[in-house]
């Protein structure tokens, strides 16, 4: 078998060309019938963009699984029930505090749908993120978060789609290596792929969305849940129901 530090580097080149190259062509491939796959306050974006990352994933993790070992990290981590709290935490306030809109929907049950619509396309890109990138880069913090906040970057085409703005994309890249750093250390003490899927979601969606009266009350409750969930979240050998990597 090769050594998989040193291969990891032409695994993770060819992963981001096949992620973004499938996710390109949902990108530009919008006609009427996928409508209803578009995510609310998405940009225009529909629920098969996020695909990309996963399928890449699939496919890298079938295709090299001589040559490179990839480490798991499960969806429920070594607690099931903490898992679901904290993904459940982020779209039941959305529900709670609901989405200010000017086409005559119920506000809170237009953040209930934006939630669970997130939660499958933000799944989709964590599954390629944290799932797949994240365990065959080195395991240096700093190292393992930069380079996945680059390559996040560049999947989202964000120079091309949205127009050229350097100090917007900066900024944007900034953000995303921070958020890699922030996702690897939940995900390194809840062993849990559904923590860095609700955390994506309450920075791709809570920041946003239109701001409504208990808009900050709401954030200060989830952040205080999560807070509670990861001091109390001991890390434990996995039980055969949470190891599944789904």
């Amino acid at each position: 078998m090769m050594s998989s530090q040193k291969y990891s580097w032409k695994a993770i080149l060819s992963y981001f060309f096949l992620a973004t190259s499938i996710s390109l062509i949902f990108r530009t491939y919008t006609p009427g019938w996928l409508d209803f796959l578009k995510l609310p306050y998405g940009f225009g974006l529909n629920l098969l963009v996020g695909s990309g990352p996963l399928l890449a994933a699939v496919c890298f993790r079938f295709l090299l699984k001589k040559e490179i070992t990839v480490k798991k990290l499960p969806l429920f981590g070594t607690s099931v029930w903490k898992s679901i709290a904290f993904v459940v935490a982020p779209i039941l306030v959305l529900t709670v505090i609901g989405i200010v809109n000017d086409k005559g929907l119920n506000l809170h049950v237009l953040g209930l749908k934006t939630g669970l619509l997130w939660l499958v396309y933000i799944y989709g890109e964590e599954f390629g993120w944290r799932g797949y990138l994240q365990q065959i880069l080195p395991e240096k913090p700093f190292v393992n978060s930069f380079v996945i906040g680059i390559i996040w970057y560049l999947w989202h085409l964000s120079f091309i789609f949205d127009g050229y703005n350097l100090s917007k994309e900066l900024i944007f890249l900034l953000v995303l290596i921070t958020g890699s750093y922030i996702a690897l250390l939940i995900t390194k003490r809840t062993q849990s792929l559904l923590t860095a899927v609700a955390f994506h979601i309450s920075f791709s969606v809570m920041t946003n969305i239109p701001f409504t009266t208990g808009y900050l009350y709401g954030v200060i409750t989830m952040l205080m849940v999560w807070a509670v969930l990861l001091l109390f979240w001991k890390s434990k050998p996995l039980k055969p129901l949470n190891s599944i990597f789904i």
